[in-house]
């Protein structure tokens, strides 16, 4: 019987995989999550405004976002280490930082500084009933208009809970920002980006792996393919048979956090110039966001200079160059250039 089972759960999954099939889920997804056509909220004639309260949303916070690689951990350690910010890690991350039993003790040994991710969410294990892992995975755009309100529940429960300013490091909001905005709009967002050719390559690892046989025996550790399937209902030019070359999709991608990034965020910060000028580039980014604490010298001490010349192991200018002009092309098609 349980083979039956298992050929029959096959057949299904594959019959779900046809790319008509799919189009047509997502067709009927899209129309039943769909908001009424309503033209606005009208006024409750019978509502006591006299004496009004102020939501939740317009707490004062700092939301960092980046892509995987990206110095977002270096930025969230530097807020760590003030005590007038709680500065929570991840808070998409599938390991559930606030679950004590599950998370794990696994400290990513490139992650400079950092003995663990989760001491902040330490006694919030209520966050369970309103986290849904399917975030790091699905519906991974999302407008000023789209409705998810465990989402905004989540994020509300670590900003009220929050023992001073709460700073929120995203690796997983950056194609969400226009809801993010909307949402918490007295929230701050902080923008990270990293040169694309170090950061793939930050992402694969160039040990024994370069251009061509990166197609062969390509690591996938930073959810690159899972990213590029959601997103491709938006842009189509994400999907594997259009750009079949990781570094393809990876720069596509990059490039349009990097859009939505300087868009919506309030301040950008490049990681190499942050390496560079530490001191100078976090004064400017405390001023800019109108923060007034105090950065202490541990905080320097976190910022160390990188390697920029990694990518050079695993192919060179022209190659590189090659692509990059290529989605250039197809991204100038897309978007109206400014």
């Amino acid at each position: 019987m349980s083979k039956i089972k298992n050929i029959s759960l096959s057949l299904f999954f594959k019959f779900l995989q046809h790319k008509t099939v799919e189009d047509a889920l997502v067709s009927l997804i899209q129309r039943a999550t769909r908001k009424p056509s309503l033209p606005q909220n009208y006024t409750n004639p019978y509502l006591d405004t006299s004496n009004r309260i102020q939501p939740n949303n317009q707490d004062r916070a700092i939301f960092i976002t980046g892509r995987f690689r990206s110095g977002s951990t270096l930025l969230w350690n530097i807020f760590r280490q003030i005590p007038s910010f709680t500065s929570y890690y991840e808070p998409f991350n599938e390991r559930r930082w606030f679950d004590t039993a599950g998370r794990g003790s696994k400290v990513d040994k490139t992650h400079l500084g950092v003995e663990d991710y989760w001491a902040e969410y330490n006694g919030l294990a209520h966050l369970d009933k309103y986290y849904d892992e399917n975030w790091i995975s699905e519906n991974l755009f999302m407008d000023s208009a789209t409705v998810l309100p465990a989402m905004e529940a989540y994020i509300q429960e670590l900003i009220s809970h929050a023992k001073g300013m709460p700073v929120l490091q995203f690796n997983r909001i950056d194609f969400r920002l226009p809801w993010l905005r909307s949402h918490f709009p007295s929230a701050s967002i902080l923008h990270i980006y990293r040169h694309p050719r170090n950061q793939f390559c930050s992402c694969i690892g160039t040990q024994n792996t370069n251009k061509d046989s990166v197609l062969k025996k390509f690591h996938d550790g930073f959810y690159l393919n899972l990213w590029c399937e959601d997103l491709k209902k938006q842009y189509p030019f994400l999907a594997k048979e259009i750009t079949p070359h990781p570094y393809m999709r990876f720069y596509y991608l990059w490039k349009l956090s990097y859009i939505f990034g300087k868009e919506y965020a309030d301040y950008s910060i490049c990681f190499e110039t942050l390496c560079q000028e530490p001191e100078t580039i976090l004064k400017e980014t405390f001023q800019a966001l109108k923060l007034t604490p105090e950065i202490p010298s541990k905080c320097l001490e976190l910022i160390v200079q990188q390697d920029q010349t990694k990518w050079t192991r695993f192919a060179d200018d022209q190659w590189f160059s090659e692509i990059e002009q290529h989605c250039e092309r197809q991204l100038d098609q897309y978007f109206p250039v400014r």
